[in-house]
């Protein structure tokens, strides 16, 4: 049964793949306005529930359950599980919305963002997976984005050919990134004055790797389109 729908969403995918990725991208950003106004109770817990069932979807049938066990598993390209962050985001919204201004789940978010960033420095250098390292560079431009905008690819090809003759110095860009990153929303659990500009710095470095690296959206596998960077956009913004 499964195998049967897997092949019918990858059939519908390889035909409409350009338009089903824009209508992701827009209804992820949908779904980050609306975490912007609580007063609209009953929208916000309807596109939950349609968020929730379709990033369960997403997780199960495009994303193999989060390719956990797939050879090079990379942190950033929606796998593992960017369905799944996708549901869990949604299910939150499910709950009374006085959780979001309690100082348990403030902190919770700073936690959580810290954690993230943490994990994004492990993996990178997790010498398994090859990611970031100049075969890694050279199988993402292997394996370009077949739905992507010229203006798109031409930024794409130009980040990965510099990491295939230079990895060990943009892992190291990316690698101190994160490690500022990961101080900054620590610094908060006991200075909250810098709570904008950590912020701010995360959700522009994620839009910038997720043009950089998933072509905004447009590249040429459906999961990329879910990936990571816009949903921890979502988290990054909720403390304020």
């Amino acid at each position: 049964m499964s195998v049967h729908l897997f092949h019918a969403f990858l059939d519908l995918y390889l035909h409409h793949g350009m338009w089903m990725n824009i209508w992701i991208v827009v209804i992820e950003f949908m779904f980050a306005g609306l975490l912007w106004s609580f007063r609209y109770l009953i929208a916000v817990r309807m596109i939950s529930v349609f968020i929730l069932l379709y990033g369960l979807m997403i997780w199960i049938f495009a994303e193999n359950m989060g390719r956990f066990f797939a050879p090079f598993v990379t942190f950033l390209a929606g796998s593992p599980g960017a369905g799944l962050l996708l549901a869990v985001t949604a299910a939150f919204l499910l709950l009374q919305l006085s959780i979001w201004r309690s100082k348990l789940f403030y902190r919770g978010l700073i936690y959580g963002n810290a954690i993230y960033w943490l994990s994004f420095l492990i993996f990178q250098w997790i010498s398994e997976s090859g990611f970031w390292t100049a075969l890694g560079y050279k199988r993402m431009l292997d394996t370009h984005p077949v739905h992507t905008p010229r203006s798109l690819y031409s930024i794409f090809i130009y980040i990965t050919q510099f990491g295939i003759y230079h990895p060990v110095l943009l892992t190291m860009v990316l690698g101190m990134t994160a490690i500022i990153l990961v101080l900054l929303w620590s610094v908060l659990l006991w200075n909250e004055n810098f709570l904008r500009v950590t912020t701010l710095s995360s959700v522009v470095v994620l839009m910038v790797m997720w043009v950089i690296f998933q072509s905004a959206g447009f590249r040429g596998e459906f999961a990329l389109a879910l990936g990571s960077e816009p949903l921890v956009t979502m988290w990054s913004i909720l403390p304020l």
